[in-house]
C-alpha cells in the first residue's frame, strides 16, 4: 500500500524514520555497576581493568568451599582447600558497608596483621573477589573453639587441662599487651583449638590499640 501524499511537508516527513540518534552517555555504562572507583575530584567514575582487577592479592575463586564453621559480628567463616597449595584453611568474609570496611573489620585486619605468635591465630592474607565489596581474610584452621568443646565433651576438663589451656591464654594475652593491644572480647567462642591441643586467640575486631 502506498502512502499518499496530501501536500503537508509536516505529514510527510513523519512517515520517514528518525534519524536523531540520542547522545550516549559516558557514565551510562557504569549505572549499574558497583565494582568502579569514582574520582575524587571529579566525581567521575573510574573503570577498573581486567588485569588490574586483583592487584597484588589472589583471587578467591582458587580457594574450594568445603562447609561454613560460624559467623562473627564482621563476617562469615568458612572452612575451605588452598587449591594451589592442597591446604585447609579458614576464609572470612567480611560484611561491608557502602563497600566500606567498618571500623571494627579494620581493626581485625590491623591486629591480625601486626601478631604474630603460636597462641595467636595468624592470617595468611587477604584475598578478593571480582566486585569491591568481596573482601575474605584466609586465617590458619582449627578444629575446635573452647565453647563447643564445652558443651559437647562427654566429662568436664581434667585440672591438668584447664592449667593448660590457661597457660596457652595467658602466653596469648601476654604477647598481645606488650605490643600495646587490648582484645576487649575474650570468651570461650574467641578461643580455637587445634588437633594438636594449641590455644589460638582469635575475633579482633574490637580489640583496641593502646599508644
Amino acid at each position: 500500500m502506498k502512502v499518499q501524499d496530501d501536500g503537508n511537508p509536516e505529514s510527510h516527513d513523519a512517515t520517514k524514520p528518525s534519524t536523531t540518534q540520542s547522545i550516549p552517555d559516558p557514565q551510562s555504562k557504569f549505572a549499574k555497576r558497583r565494582d568502579v572507583l569514582m574520582n575524587f575530584v571529579t566525581g567521575e567514575p573510574i573503570e577498573i581493568l581486567e588485569q588490574d582487577c586483583f592487584g597484588k592479592c589472589r583471587n578467591v575463586a582458587e580457594f574450594e568451599k568445603l562447609n561454613r564453621i560460624g559467623e562473627g559480628s564482621y563476617g562469615v567463616v568458612y572452612r575451605v582447600r588452598d587449591s594451589v597449595q592442597d591446604k585447609i584453611l579458614a576464609l572470612k568474609k567480611l560484611f561491608l558497608q557502602n563497600n566500606t570496611l567498618t571500623r571494627g573489620e579494620l581493626r581485625e585486619v590491623t591486629g591480625l596483621t601486626k601478631c604474630r605468635h603460636e597462641n595467636i591465630v595468624q592470617l595468611k592474607e587477604v584475598v578478593v573477589g571480582k566486585s569491591l565489596s568481596s573482601i575474605f581474610l584466609v586465617m590458619e584452621y582449627c578444629e575446635h573453639d573452647l565453647a563447643s568443646l564445652q558443651d559437647n565433651v562427654e566429662s568436664p576438663f581434667t585440672e591438668s587441662q584447664v592449667k593448660c589451656v590457661i597457660l596457652q591464654v595467658l602466653k596469648g594475652l601476654n604477647y598481645l599487651h606488650s605490643n600495646f593491644i587490648i582484645h576487649r572480647d575474650l570468651k570461650p567462642s574467641n578461643l580455637l583449638l587445634n588437633d594438636k591441643g594449641c590455644v589460638k586467640i582469635v575475633e579482633y575486631s574490637r580489640q583496641k590499640a593502646t599508644h
